[in-house]
């Protein structure tokens, strides 16, 4: 027993001249440092695969009961670290960027999350006539508007500014829009307190059902994590989850954000919720309901942030 660890090659030692290669197995995890157990005092590192994804502990698999979390594994938006590189759903915030539609400025813009800072993206096709009130982007490039004016909605391309109008919806008056669950494009319409469903197709629009709650000035978001609707009130500061089957709103929450222009942007990556108030960003921690300032913005009356992808 060269080392003096106890064990001989005769034993099984893999390593006679190491003392911390041995067959030992000090936290009783069924692995020992010569079967390449990468801490023996640590029973969660080994070498066991225990969901059978190819990665174990001492792999680095931040999650050995999920299949789904490994290494390098693709990252959606589900509130879930599966790549284990320490960031949330990766895969729904790479290559995306902050913008607003701004029919009073005339334009597409993007907004760093950071400051509040924007930047002039394009111009709005001048041919448009309409106000846009909000926005909804699906991560691939289908956007759509909201024509407040006209209370329709538009199809925009964020990088060239292109937008084609779809003739009326034939609900109340809506201020917020946001694909959601499913797939579908729902809205807020405030004339009935209600939410709708929008064919993006012809721009027709369906009621689904009443929010129970009166909403005034507004703003929607999609809780891509937890497959949730959620809502802003400006009237009443606060924000709310949707149920998007029977329409009701449940878990309102005050928040300490002065609405004026209303738009919200859930961001996966983070967790939280990017708020606009026609001259500010805010954010707001969804687990908490605190918002804090971010910054001015320097376009004016600014009503709707999403994620879109980045023009190339």
């Amino acid at each position: 027993d060269l080392d003096g660890d106890g064990w001989t090659t005769c034993d099984g030692d893999c390593d006679d001249d190491d003392l911390d290669l041995n067959l030992d197995d000090l936290d009783g995890d069924g692995w020992d440092t010569c079967d390449g157990d990468c801490d023996d005092d640590d029973p969660d590192l080994n070498l066991d695969d225990l969901d059978g994804d190819g990665w174990d502990t001492c792999d680095e698999d931040c999650d050995d009961d999920d299949p789904d979390t490994y290494p390098g594994a693709p990252d959606p938006c589900d509130g879930v670290d599966n790549d284990c590189d320490g960031d949330l759903d990766d895969d729904a915030v790479d290559g995306m960027v902050a913008v607003n539609v701004n029919s009073y400025a005339g334009g597409v813009y993007e907004i760093d999350i950071a400051s509040g800072a924007t930047s002039h993206i394009v111009d709005l096709d001048p041919s448009w006539t309409g106000s846009v009130n909000s926005m909804a982007t699906d991560g691939d490039g289908g956007s759509f508007v909201h024509d407040g004016s006209n209370s329709r909605l538009g199809e925009i391309d964020i990088c060239t500014g292109t937008m084609v109008a779809l003739p009326g919806h034939g609900v109340g008056n809506c201020c917020g829009i946001s694909w959601g669950p499913d797939g579908r494009l729902y809205g807020l319409d405030t004339t009935y307190d209600q939410l709708v469903e929008f064919d993006p197709v012809s721009g027709a629009g369906t009621p689904i059902g009443p929010l129970n709650i009166t909403v005034d000035n507004c703003g929607m978001t999609y809780d891509c994590a937890n497959d949730t609707l959620i809502g802003a009130d400006g009237t009443g500061d606060r924000i709310f989850s949707i149920d998007h089957v029977t329409g009701e709103a449940y878990d309102v929450v005050d928040v300490d954000v002065p609405f004026g222009g209303v738009g919200i942007g859930f961001h996966p990556g983070r967790e939280s919720v990017l708020a606009v108030t026609s001259d500010d960003l805010y954010e707001i921690d969804l687990a908490t309901g605190t918002a804090s300032l971010v910054g001015p913005l320097a376009v004016t009356t600014v009503n709707n942030i999403e994620l879109a992808p980045t023009c190339d």
